[in-house]
């Protein structure tokens, strides 16, 4: 038998937590997703995280509380999924064109 312990699950995120997400991350977005994020000390960013994992514990306080990795993954996450969603319809609008011309 495995002697590892098991993790348990987080719940999902809820919309009020990533619409606060993106919000908290857009107020700080200087320091967390500016060009100069290498010139921001590590410090700075991580206390950034830190005020909006504050701000999202916040919303939905029954909820195990979020943390500064979970939330920077998740906004990741969200990022890439967005972009991916953007050239999709991006491709469609292009094969719309595409075939009217044609």
């Amino acid at each position: 038998m495995d002697n590892k312990p098991h993790l348990k699950r987080r719940p999902n995120f809820s919309e009020a937590e990533k619409i606060m997400l993106v919000k908290e991350v857009m107020k700080r977005r200087k320091v967390l997703l500016g060009k100069s994020e290498s010139i921001v000390p590590m410090r700075l960013r991580m206390e950034a995280w830190d005020s909006i994992a504050s701000a999202i514990n916040g919303v939905n306080p029954a909820v195990r509380q979020r943390e500064r990795n979970e939330l920077k993954k998740k906004f990741t996450d969200f990022k890439s999924s967005v972009k991916k969603d953007l050239e999709r319809r991006r491709k469609a609008l292009l094969r719309g064109i595409h075939t009217v011309l044609y």
